[in-house]
């Protein structure tokens, strides 16, 4: 199976392109200014020039079986709102022309919790509404609406994961992954809610099985779901395990603020996504800091 893997300079998008070149898929890693050393030296990658925000589509020879989304322009690299929904929408229209014209026949679509926008509800899930989205939110709420359109004619399967933290050794922008950085680095963390349960992680190893799964077993047609740990526990719980598994003395101060939700990890359990429980995924992100190499740039 050829694979085009979108964002392979990125976290997950380097882990799931090295995930799939390792079981054997033919990878076409989209790269842009960011190319780590252990994707540019893998024999089973093939590195592909990918830019949202041009309007020059890659070149790719020969078929395309499968396409996995995972690149993205994030608020955190562009401050302007109207350029970064324009680049995210422009970078998904060019993928679903590939796919179209080289007659793909699964698309993998990493979309975003900031899809959902303000969440009011206490637990999130595939049928809940948008409200609100920034302007990251709205760019991923358009690319799933784009595959609606896409996945019409039956030819395309594609599935849009709103995901939600994703961690592991080199992770970025988002709660779990900041939290990590400030114990490591000495410094008190400043968290909210204690007592409100937490299943908004899932450990990049854990998603890249699921995608390798889902790249054989997607039905037909475009839908939308979230993603997340099973058993929820506490924040406080949480922030105990990383102090824990680092050996370090807790330093917290918390504060009760904002609406605390849940995801519901049942969608993503009936397409064969094994959820892992929520402290398990915590205490392995922080081991991921004393056993594990990250990615070499």
């Amino acid at each position: 199976m050829r694979v085009l893997v979108t964002g392979a300079g990125g976290f997950v998008g380097f882990h799931v392109a090295t995930a799939l070149a390792a079981v054997g898929k033919d990878v076409l890693a989209g790269v842009h200014r960011s190319v780590p050393d252990r994707l540019r030296d893998n024999p089973g990658v093939r590195l592909v020039p990918f830019d949202l925000s041009s309007d020059m589509a890659p070149e790719i020879d020969g078929p395309v079986d499968a396409i996995v989304h995972c690149a993205a322009v994030l608020p955190s690299c562009q401050s302007d709102p109207d350029r970064l929904y324009r680049a995210n929408v422009a970078g998904m229209t060019q993928l679903i022309a590939i796919a179209k014209s080289r007659e793909t026949r699964t698309f993998l679509h990493c979309s975003s919790m900031s899809a959902y926008g303000r969440i009011s509800m206490p637990v999130v899930g595939a049928d809940t509404p948008d409200t609100e989205p920034d302007a990251y939110g709205r760019s991923k709420s358009k690319g799933e609406r784009l595959l609606d359109e896409a996945t019409a004619d039956g030819g395309l399967a594609a599935l849009s994961l709103r995901l939600p933290g994703i961690v592991g050794r080199g992770s970025h922008d988002n709660f779990l992954s900041s939290t990590l950085g400030r114990i490591r680095a000495g410094e008190r963390v400043q968290a909210r809610n204690p007592d409100a349960l937490f299943n908004n992680i899932v450990h990049v190893t854990d998603l890249t099985v699921f995608m390798h799964h889902l790249l054989d077993a997607l039905p037909s047609g475009h839908c939308t779901i979230p993603i997340a740990s099973d058993r929820p526990v506490p924040i406080r719980s949480v922030l105990s395990a990383l102090f824990e598994e680092l050996g370090l003395a807790e330093a917290v101060d918390y504060s009760e603020a904002g609406q605390p939700f849940l995801i519901d990890p049942e969608p993503a359990r009936a397409l064969g996504f094994a959820v892992p429980a929520t402290l398990d995924s915590v205490r392995r992100f922080a081991r991921d800091y004393r056993e594990q190499p990250g990615p070499g740039r």
